[in-house]
């Protein structure tokens, strides 16, 4: 057994119940890059990826996926437990990457302790996605990371727990995405899909989208996770005649025909654009959804539509497209918005060859669409590529009449874009029944209308970011402190490296308390030199040193140093009793913080008993 002795962490987290959605992360540092003695144990055990994967590299190309999936049997007994302190478990288990290997990681049987916490970081320490906790299980018990690189990755879990724990998971597969078989020298930076395009295309703030910039906050970069890998696609929001801000995204069906997709992990990122005509040196944040249901796909015209597992939050201030189901609408000219290779938004133009295209067209799947079922185009500014599909096609007055299936294209200028756009006419009645056309779920007040305009979302309140930091007395970030926030909903993150945290999305009006929280050992920097102190100011010798002695003398919290603090601290040393009776080992200054009030908090932290600021601090 191996025992490290340190500072112990409370880890017990909770989502912050307000707008967020997807797979948030809790903040937080991996005790794997903080604590140097955990190495120097013991190694961790590691695989590496080819091993993991049997070797068996499947080839990217001539398919539209950007990484391919692997089963794989990761359980418990692949990695090692590691014990630290009384209580604190870490399990680890390293994945040693080939040069220019990206991986995502498909968790089964995904069920993290309340007092757990899951990293995935690369350990030179450039890329930590983490922590998740138990506000990531879902009821299907799946979990579906972003995409990491780096030499070495390691998995690790750290719990709380008075005797060694079972993992709460497996991980039975590994999406694996190659750069160089994909895209070769590429600038593109591949979990993101930014600089993964051809240059031709412009970016959505550029002046070829102006008379788009409601409908561009519609557009969505759809992240699909399939069984058999991972497609980027493109998506777009409509509204619906009851005008209730449904979350209803339209995309293009052969993103995942043929395919079996694993919607409950599908991410949907919107706001992913540049802010004007300049594509910038690093990507653009996002805001993302995880998950969603289909409610209706029609091949013969490329339709699918989807429903997100949760309303978009306010604070996305997306919009819903307008639509135009008029049988005899030939938009000239027409515009198109759509995310190439997964890349920030972009906008290609149709200005005088848009027609409704008589004929049949076959696909490379080998599907075969009937004649009058799709728009024609010849696209004179821009072009289209793999993750444009199920990109909206927008008519003058910005409502949308179909979406993107696909074409033919020069793949080194946009020369001969010939592209062919799913008809929402056709999609409107699409097949038999309501799992196949649009009509139920655009119109489901059965008016008739043919088309209809788009609407900005609603705001439900004003949100902003509740930000703080936690230091000690010489005003030095302690990293790894719980938040706890409670109130008008209830939620937790976690203290940086420098001692920070952020609550995001909260709600203006809404009532909370923000209080600290660490575990550790009531003997930490506990000795016979605070004890002389503190009697020496019982008995009226000497004066605290300033307001943090004095409180850390007060062991047992009835606000003044006694007697009776001075026993607890001998019972402690003496290991006559674990705890002190006020059940903290470290407090603050201030306790809790009541909200709404100020913003950019401060807690000073300090731990009882230690009066000459010795103990270890919590990494």
């Amino acid at each position: 057994m191996n025992v490290i002795k340190t500072s112990i962490l409370t880890i017990g987290c909770f989502l912050l119940c307000l707008t967020l959605s997807g797979q948030s992360s809790y903040g937080g540092h991996p005790y794997g890059l903080i604590l140097k003695e955990l190495k120097s144990v013991k190694a961790k055990p590691k695989i590496a990826i080819e091993d993991l994967i049997e070797g068996k590299k499947k080839s990217l190309e001539h398919t539209p996926l950007f990484a391919k999936a692997h089963a794989v049997d990761i359980q418990e007994s692949k990695g090692r437990w590691t014990q630290i302190g009384e209580r604190r478990w870490v399990w680890q288990l390293g994945i040693v990457l080939d040069a220019e290997q990206f991986i995502s990681l498909l968790f089964s049987d995904f069920e993290l302790a309340e007092e757990g916490r899951l990293f995935i970081y690369s350990d030179d320490g450039d890329t930590i996605l983490g922590a998740y906790t138990r506000e990531n299980n879902r009821g299907h018990k799946g979990f579906f990371s972003s995409m990491i690189s780096g030499e070495e990755i390691t998995i690790e879990y750290d719990v709380i727990s008075p005797e060694k724990p079972v993992l709460p998971f497996a991980v039975n597969k590994i999406y694996v995405a190659d750069t160089e078989t994909y895209l070769g020298a590429s600038a593109m930076e591949i979990d993101t899909g930014f600089m993964a395009s051809n240059q031709c295309h412009p970016n959505a703030n550029c002046p070829e989208g102006e008379g788009l910039d409601d409908q561009k906050r519609s557009l969505c970069r759809i992240l699909m996770v399939l069984d058999e890998g991972l497609v980027y696609c493109t998506g777009s929001l409509l509204n619906n005649g009851r005008q209730d801000q449904r979350p209803l995204v339209l995309s293009g069906f052969h993103c995942q025909d043929y395919f079996t997709p694993l919607h409950q992990f599908w991410r949907f990122d919107f706001n992913f654009m540049t802010e004007s005509c300049e594509t910038p040196a690093s990507a653009p944040s996002f805001d993302r959804i995880i998950g969603c249901r289909e409610v209706s796909g029609y091949r013969e015209s490329d339709m699918l539509l989807l429903e997100l597992t949760t309303f978009v939050p306010a604070s996305y201030n997306v919009y819903f497209n307008g639509w135009d189901r008029s049988e005899d609408h030939v938009p000239i000219p027409s515009q198109h918005l759509h995310h190439p290779l997964g890349d920030v938004l972009k906008v290609s133009i149709d200005t005088n060859d848009l027609r409704i295209h008589a004929q049949q067209v076959r696909w490379d799947n080998s599907t075969v669409t009937p004649p009058d079922h799709h728009f024609r185009a010849v696209l004179d500014v821009g072009a289209h590529e793999i993750g444009s599909s199920g990109g909206p096609l927008y008519d003058a007055a910005g409502r949308v009449v179909g979406q993107l299936h696909g074409g033919q294209v020069d793949s080194t200028d946009c020369g001969a874009n010939r592209a062919f756009f799913g008809r929402v006419a056709v999609s409107w009645e699409g097949g038999d029944s309501i799992q196949n056309r649009l009509k139920d779920w655009l119109d489901p007040l059965e008016m008739g209308m043919s088309q209809m305009d788009g609407m900005n979302q609603e705001s439900n309140g004003q949100f902003y970011n509740l930000t703080g930091r936690v230091v000690d007395r010489e005003e030095m970030g302690l990293s790894n402190v719980e938040m706890l926030l409670r109130g008008d909903g209830m939620g937790s993150t976690f203290t940086d490296v420098d001692g920070r945290f952020v609550f995001e999305n909260v709600p203006t009006t809404a009532v909370f308390s923000v209080t600290p929280r660490i575990e550790d050992s009531a003997i930490n920097g506990v000795s016979s030199v605070d004890i002389v102190l503190a009697q020496q100011t019982v008995l009226g010798l000497r004066e605290f040193s300033d307001e943090l002695q004095r409180l850390a003398a007060d062991v047992n919290g009835d606000e003044r140093t006694s007697a009776v603090d001075l026993v607890q601290m001998v019972n402690v040393i003496l290991e006559l009793q674990p705890n002190f009776s006020s059940n903290r080992t470290w407090s603050f200054l201030p306790q809790m913080i009541i909200l709404p009030g100020e913003n950019n908090l401060e807690f000073r932290a300090y731990k009882l008993g230690d009066l000459n600021f010795s103990a270890t601090k919590p990494e």
